[in-house]
């Protein structure tokens, strides 16, 4: 048990705050921010009320659509597009709770290489 929890300490020496984890925390406030905008967006111009599991924004030009495969930046930028409410805690939750520290103990560049 003990050698078990020296194993686990010995990486708490790896977590570095300079630089700071910003990666993932610039990540989340866009996800969260493109949330907010396409839920105001559903409800103001298509008359539909986001709940908890939807509907998913499919009018967004973020969103991944295999017919407009040349438009390049929809595969990156479909990461920004969130079908519902327990959809964006769930993957912000994650990010959050997982993201962070893999990248204060790896750096945002391995972190952004593998999340891309």
């Amino acid at each position: 048990v003990i050698n078990s929890h020296m194993k686990t300490a010995a990486y708490a020496d790896e977590f570095r705050m300079c630089p700071p984890p910003l990666f993932i925390l610039i990540t989340s406030i866009l996800q969260l921010a493109f949330f907010v905008f396409h839920v105001h967006h559903l409800a103001t111009e298509h008359s539909e009320t986001v709940g908890w599991d939807g509907p998913a924004p499919l009018c967004s030009v973020l969103i991944y659509n295999p017919e407009r495969r040349c438009q390049i930046w929809r595969f990156l930028s479909y990461c920004l597009v969130h079908s519902g409410i327990s959809h964006v805690v769930l993957n912000l939750g994650m990010q959050l709770f997982v993201g962070l520290p893999l990248e204060m103990s790896h750096g945002s560049l391995r972190v952004a290489l593998v999340y891309c």
